[in-house]
């Protein structure tokens, strides 16, 4: 029937514009075109056969009817359809961001409560009656300690000054476990420990030092006047040569020479050799197996012997070492 032919182009135009509005984003209008739609489905309906349009066996009647029928499911269709969209409605882009800068602007002030510093009290002006009194307050300690000879630095009075020979017997001596059983051993492993902190396995370990050993000064480990070594430190295991530089630079081919003499020696002695060059400066071509010790690893391990609780009140050679310390960190 032509009535049914123009309700399906109808339909079919409707449900095109309807494939376009959700390609463009614009399906948010489609209840508004639902309810056009069916406006316009109902005038179509109501409306009378186009003349030549009914067969013989039809009447307006069988037309109405038949409509009715197709318009009815689809109102009851589109109605539902229309109130399951209200209910699953996605927010609008506006409403979300706002609720979204809501949230945002909410944790930001949560935060900066967290993260806050309480305000710090205003530091107190000194004044000058302030300043007397504490000057005041110090003269009488002040006093005590120089009176004491708690400012007096042994090793600057008795002019130990840069010089290499002079303050390698008194390294030597600081080392020496006969000068101090305890403290001694304590200040080579330090010393050790710190200088091997890259390389530890070139140098004695911890139980080979605490087995004891004997320091040399000025040593020539193969006899004559030949390859003579500042510091030679020998143990049970091990054959240790520490050569000092404050200023100086290492002579010619002379840490591997020392190298050489250090393997002999410890070859015949069936012991560990190691060889420590301890300057401000690292050695020009330092063979592989030479470990490099500045001055301020001395201060390091002097400072560390030096404080250590297990020794209760500071002897006398604690307070040596801690000025030896303060003495040689000018050697940089």
């Amino acid at each position: 029937m032509i009535a049914d032919v123009v309700l399906a182009n109808r339909l079919g135009t409707f449900f095109a514009s309807w494939k376009t509005a959700r390609a463009s984003s614009s399906a948010a209008i489609f209840p508004d075109r639902l309810t056009l739609f069916l406006e316009q489905f109902r005038s179509l309906a109501s409306q009378k056969p186009i003349p030549g349009s009914v067969t013989s066996s039809s009447s307006p009647n069988d037309v109405d009817t038949s409509t009715a029928r197709m318009i009815l499911p689809l109102e009851s269709f589109f109605a539902q359809w229309k109130d399951f969209r209200e209910a699953n409605r996605v927010p609008a882009v506006s409403d979300r961001l706002a609720n979204f800068f809501e949230q945002f602007r909410s944790l930001a002030r949560r935060q900066a409560h967290l993260t806050s510093k309480p305000p710090e009290k205003a530091a107190k002006q000194l004044t000058v009656n302030a300043l007397e009194t504490l000057l005041a307050n110090l003269r009488e300690p002040l006093k005590q300690a120089r009176s004491a000879g708690a400012f007096v630095n042994v090793w600057s009075m008795a002019g130990l000054k840069r010089d290499e020979v002079r303050n390698a017997a008194v390294l030597a001596s600081l080392f020496d476990p006969y000068t101090h059983p305890a403290i001694g051993p304590e200040f080579l492993w330090a010393f050790l420990q710190r200088a091997g902190r890259s390389s530890m396995d070139l140098l004695p370990d911890e139980a080979d030092v605490r087995a004891g050993y004997v320091v040399r000064i000025e040593d020539c480990p193969l006899g004559g006047g030949e390859n003579r070594v500042d510091l030679s430190i020998e143990g049970r295991k091990f054959l240790l040569f520490v050569e000092v530089k404050i200023d100086a630079r290492e002579g010619r081919e002379q840490l591997p020479r020392y190298d050489l003499v250090l393997r002999a020696k410890a070859a015949l002695l069936n012991k560990r050799p190691a060889l420590i060059y301890l300057s401000p400066r690292s050695p020009e071509n330092r063979p592989p197996d030479i470990v490099h010790a500045t001055w301020n690893d001395v201060v390091f391990a002097a400072r560390q012997a030096g404080t250590m609780d297990r020794f209760g009140e500071r002897p006398l050679f604690s307070v040596l070492l801690l000025q030896f310390a303060a003495h040689v960190a000018a050697f940089t």
